[in-house]
């Protein structure tokens, strides 16, 4: 009898402690519905009716054994449930997993019924230290089944990119590493390596070291025909080797050898002259930018040229000469006379921050004039006239989105205004400070309203997503129309300007309704300990709160 107890006692132990630990990656499943994929890349990624997302900001030291993680993990939700967070239903972890990496140009990325993405690496050394300050790259089922880990890189902030090209996918890193460039020690410009993996079985098939510049797709979907990476890099003169040219080198995505786009030796003739240097700044839209100047100059004289890549045959060749044969002249240059557009130079306007609107059209934001959108095949316009921005200190522009320009403050709240109105005011849409160094607001349309989801730190918001609905106005217009006048439509106009200021100024004086407002357009879902925290701050501010989140 002793012995059943003793044995018995150990089977719940065992229990007890498989009940207190995370699921593993064989027995997490959920349910999935497929759809078309939209707004792949960043933090959030909508999937027929449904929009995926990181739930909130986790920390890379948190627990990421498969099965733990809710705060900084892979959560659904219904579409249809951002108009009223509060009572949804839908929200479910879809991957436990900590999606932490600290590079925030690249996020979720799901093609083919799997999600890829950057995960810290669970696994220990030797001493039983957690390697939590590495970056591993994983694919999971979006049923949260069939995890895989592909490849392992040393750094967070590992600068990365997922990127399809027909059935295939790649994954693409690109390292950063200074070179001492005197006695002294004092470190010269960086160099890059970059590396491509098959991002379904993690094999590495393509490796540059020390390119002095690249340009790797900016899309996650790329044109067959236009699947290409672009760096440079400098080659030593055959007869005066104390000299050196520059070189344009195309590697095409799944291929074995990069091949020479433009050379700057005189003896190929077709491009540049001998002792030319090339600079790759961007790959976008399908089209290659980059620069050549003398090596005897600064940058400061350099030219810009850009490639219609999908409208040309690259021929990917072994060898030290021209290679890029355009079908109808593809090799554009950016004349001088196009180098000073709407107060900036051609380098502000084709710089990586900027948004490449189309082939031919890039919007960017310059202070003395405004939102600019630089066309150098056509007109080029102001968008957005710098005064019109003037209610806003420091403005930085986010993105456009249905005809709409949003932009962050210096107080990191949330603006925007609509394009071709020339009537149009500025409008605020969050009433307090979002995360703006995590990733880009995204913005999804459900029954046609625009919900802007966002993070939001600090108590009571505990870093988790928000969703707002863009057009506050209509908004409160809703959910107010008893209070509202139904005599002209300018009396309605001024009553309504009035309920959008006390909605702002009632949480500016974080009043308790306000507060709570707030806290129910919270998406996702939530961690006992957050919760506990939220209902912690509102009990100790408010006597009358309840437990309620």
């Amino acid at each position: 009898m002793k012995k059943f107890i003793t044995t018995l006692c150990l089977i719940l132990c065992l229990l007890l402690a498989f009940s207190t630990v995370g699921c593993t990656d064989k027995d997490w499943k959920v349910g999935y519905e497929g759809g078309a994929v939209s707004s792949n890349g960043g933090f959030s990624v909508e999937v027929g009716d449904y929009v995926y997302f990181i739930n909130g900001i986790a920390t890379a030291t948190d627990n990421n054994d498969f099965g733990n993680p809710v705060k900084g993990s892979l959560v659904r939700m219904k579409k249809s449930e951002l108009a009223n967070p509060k009572s949804a239903t839908s929200a479910e972890v879809v991957v436990p997993k900590l999606f932490a990496s600290s590079y925030y140009d690249a996020g979720v990325t799901i093609f083919n019924d799997y999600v890829y993405y950057a995960s810290p690496n669970s696994d220990t050394n030797k001493k039983g230290e957690v390697l939590n300050s590495q970056l591993v790259f994983y694919k999971t089922k979006l049923d949260g089944t069939d995890t895989k880990k592909l490849v392992t890189c040393d750094s967070l902030s590992q600068e990365y990119k997922f990127v399809t090209v027909g059935e295939n996918i790649y994954l693409i890193t690109v390292t950063a590493s200074s070179t001492d460039s005197s006695s002294s020690g004092s470190s010269s410009a960086s160099t890059y390596t970059l590396k491509v993996y098959d991002a379904n079985s993690g094999a590495e098939i393509f490796v540059k070291e020390e390119a002095d510049s690249y340009a790797i797709p900016t899309e996650i979907t790329v044109a067959e025909n236009a699947g290409y990476i672009f760096f440079t890099d400098k080659i030593k003169d055959e007869e005066e080797q104390d000299k050196e040219y520059g070189a344009l080198y195309a590697y095409k995505l799944g291929e074995e050898k990069q091949g020479v786009l433009f050379s700057g030796a005189i003896e190929d003739g077709d491009f540049g002259t001998k002792g030319y240097l090339f600079k790759a700044i961007n790959y976008v839209n399908g089209c290659l930018y980059f620069t050549d100047y003398n090596v005897n100059s600064s940058e400061d004289g350099l030219f810009y040229h850009f490639i219609d890549v999908t409208q040309a045959s690259v021929k990917v060749l072994d060898t030290e000469s021209d290679t890029f044969k355009a079908d109808n002249q593809a090799n554009y240059a950016l004349k001088e006379d196009l180098q000073d557009v709407l107060g900036a130079t051609v380098k502000t306007a084709i710089a990586k921050t900027s948004t490449f609107a189309s082939k031919t059209e890039i919007i960017y934001y310059e202070n003395s004039v405004g939102l600019v959108v630089y066309n150098y095949q056509g007109e080029s316009e102001v968008l957005v006239y710098a005064s019109k921005l003037s209610t806003l200190t420091s403005p930085t522009f986010k993105t456009i989105y249905n005809g709409y320009a949003y932009f962050t403050d210096s107080g990191n709240l949330v603006y925007r205004i609509k394009l071709g109105d020339s009537n149009a005011t500025v409008s605020k849409i969050t009433p307090v400070a979002t995360n703006t160094s995590w990733y880009n607001i995204e913005i999804v349309t459900v029954s046609g309203v625009d919900y802007v989801l966002l993070n939001l730190n600090g108590e009571p918001y505990n870093s988790y997503i928000y969703a707002f609905e863009a057009d506050l106005e209509a908004k409160i217009a809703r959910e107010k129309a008893s209070e509202l006048p139904d005599v002209t439509a300018s009396d309605y106009q001024d009553k309504l300007d009035e309920m959008v200021e006390e909605y702002f100024k009632n949480v500016t004086d974080k009043k308790e309704d306000a507060i709570n407002a707030l806290i129910d357009a919270r998406i996702g879902t939530i961690t006992q300990l957050d919760k506990n925290s939220v209902n912690s701050y509102m009990s100790s501010n408010y006597a009358s709160s309840s437990s309620s989140n």
